[in-house]
């Protein structure tokens, strides 16, 4: 077959035999140039060609055969072009009815065939070829229904596509579709597979190495046996028990910050506290000692006391017998008791300042109690100074006396007189000082015993 421009080839045809005759004669036309009258005037619709049947009276003979019309040039021409595009249509049309019903009509020897395909036998294939997509797409559709929620993530989703979209997409989706959709959801499946090991032994490491809250949450995760679960740690769980994790170190740290500023702490009040009970029992023992001075001093001061009572007495006695008695012994006395005093004196003052030293300690260590026995010692101190001015006092008064013995038959007696009461009386004042303050002394004591 000679190639060819085929215009109409797979198209529907809805096209009346009154216009495809026109398009004939057209042709015809343009091709003979107009050379043929009779042609110019042909009518649009041509005749009917096959013979009519005459019936006859009875027993009269058949007539003679009746010749086929003459067939011009006009119709020859739209003959050819009608039987080219029928060609057409069993060559390239896409539907299988169309090319089947054209090729039947080009076969056949119907002089009418290919006039009546093009008339009405096109459209009619085209029907078939309709209904039976429309019955294939049925079918199709109903087979895809029964697919829903039977594959994958994407499978489904193809599945829910096709059925919203063409015949065309039904078709495809059971012809290829489907199994190309089923690959993609194993090859999702195979990569979640090894999404979920990989997630697996992150969290297996985190179990191991994380903080407390961690190691819980990732162990609890892991007893689950659940990809979704352990997933969903990692997305959320582990943050959530890492910053807890994190509180509680903040805490622990803060905890053991001020653990450690308390023993801190305990260790110097024990190093003040050791340091302070030391201070205190130095201060006691200074108190002591200042106590002891006390009493030798106290003793030394009614020692010169007693002695210059016994010179008054040897006084009066000499006044009585005309006679002057040796003083020798009694000044002597007087004078070792006045050194004795005056010695624990200077103990007491030692004491004193040693106890002094030892409640700054204290005050410096902030743990004051027994403080005060400072403050007694101080006491004590002033109370032996004190006695040493009263054992003084009374060396002074039996000096006075041996003067006033010595002047009983001198001229100057009333003075020595009036000497030795000037004594007497410094020594009551001073005896009577001395025992104030020994009296605050104790009251101090007694303040700080209490």
């Amino acid at each position: 077959m000679k190639a060819r421009f085929r215009p109409w080839a797979g198209r529907a045809r809805g096209h009346t035999p009154r216009v495809r005759g026109a398009v004939s004669v057209a042709v015809a036309l343009a091709l003979l140039g107009g050379t043929t009258q009779g042609a110019a005037a042909a009518p649009a619709e041509r005749r009917d060609s096959a013979p009519t049947a005459v019936t006859l009276p009875a027993g009269q003979l058949d007539p003679a055969p009746v010749p086929p019309p003459a067939v011009s040039e006009l119709d020859r021409l739209s003959a050819d072009r009608d039987r080219q595009l029928v060609e057409d249509f069993a060559e390239f049309d896409e539907e299988e009815e169309v090319r089947e019903a054209a090729r039947e009509a080009l076969e056949s020897t119907d002089p009418n065939a290919i006039r009546d395909f093009l008339e009405h036998g096109e459209a009619e294939a085209r029907q078939r070829a309709m209904d039976r997509k429309n019955a294939v797409d049925t079918a199709n559709r109903a087979e895809i229904e029964a697919m829903r929620g039977t594959g994958g993530p994407f499978f489904n989703q193809e599945v829910e596509r096709v059925l919203a979209g063409t015949a065309k997409d039904r078709a495809d989706f059971l012809a290829f579709g489907a199994e190309i959709a089923r690959q993609r959801d194993e090859a999702e499946e195979q990569n979640e597979k090894q999404r979920a090991e990989e997630n697996r032994k992150r969290v297996e490491m985190l179990a191991s190495v994380g903080g407390p809250e961690v190691k819980k949450a990732a162990q609890a995760a892991l007893a689950t046996g659940d990809d979704k679960v352990i997933s969903e740690f990692l997305e959320k769980g582990y943050q959530i028990a890492a910053e807890k994790d994190s509180a509680d170190q903040e805490a622990h740290e803060r905890a053991q910050k001020e653990a450690l500023e308390a023993a801190a702490k305990l260790r110097e009040l024990a190093e003040k506290t050791a340091r302070a009970g030391e201070a205190r029992a130095k201060l006691i023992t200074a108190h002591g000692s200042a106590v002891q001075a006390l009493k030798k001093s106290s003793n030394a001061m009614s020692a010169a006391a007693a002695q210059s009572r016994q010179a008054d007495r040897m006084l009066a006695a000499d006044r009585a017998g005309k006679q002057l008695s040796d003083y020798s012994a009694v000044r002597a006395e007087v004078t070792r008791q006045v050194a004795l005093a005056d010695e624990a004196a200077k103990a007491a003052e030692v004491a004193a300042g040693q106890a002094e030293v030892q409640a700054e300690v204290l005050v410096e260590t902030g743990l004051t109690h027994g403080v005060r026995w400072a403050e007694v010692a101080q006491g004590i101190s002033a109370a032996a100074d004190a006695a040493v001015k009263a054992a003084t006092t009374a060396q002074h008064a039996v000096d006075a006396t041996a003067a006033d013995a010595a002047a009983l038959d001198a001229q100057n007696s009333a003075e020595a007189h009036a000497e030795q009461a000037l004594k007497w009386r410094e020594n009551a004042e001073e005896h009577a000082e001395a025992a104030a303050r020994t009296a605050a002394a104790a009251q101090q004591q007694a303040d700080v015993a209490a």
